[in-house]
């Protein structure tokens, strides 16, 4: 996808990691070669992944996430992407995505 707007998703099928190591493993991919940005991991709701991304403006992206062992696939949907351009959504999705 070029760009995530409200309630976009990425389905995927494959292998992947836990969340956590997805995780940090996203940010510090990010912070290295696009722009800083810091995460924090709120909690799980009905299996639903709740991650904010924060840029150095204080901006969130909040993301939610469901894995599905069983299928060996994920979901991903943004929440609220207030303060971020599609670009940086699209590179925080995309990067993150490849991590799992």
């Amino acid at each position: 996808m070029d760009s995530f707007n409200l309630a976009n998703c990425i389905s995927t099928a494959k292998m992947f990691k836990n969340i956590h190591n997805a995780l940090s493993d996203a940010v510090e991919k990010i912070t290295a070669n696009h722009f800083p940005v810091q995460e924090n991991y709120v909690e799980e709701v009905n299996g639903w992944h709740i991650i904010n991304f924060k840029n150095e403006q204080g901006h969130t992206l909040q993301v939610e996430v469901n894995i599905d062992d069983a299928n060996e696939s994920i979901v991903m949907c943004v929440l609220n992407s207030n303060g971020f351009t599609n670009d940086q959504v699209t590179t925080i999705m995309n990067t993150f995505e490849g991590q799992f």
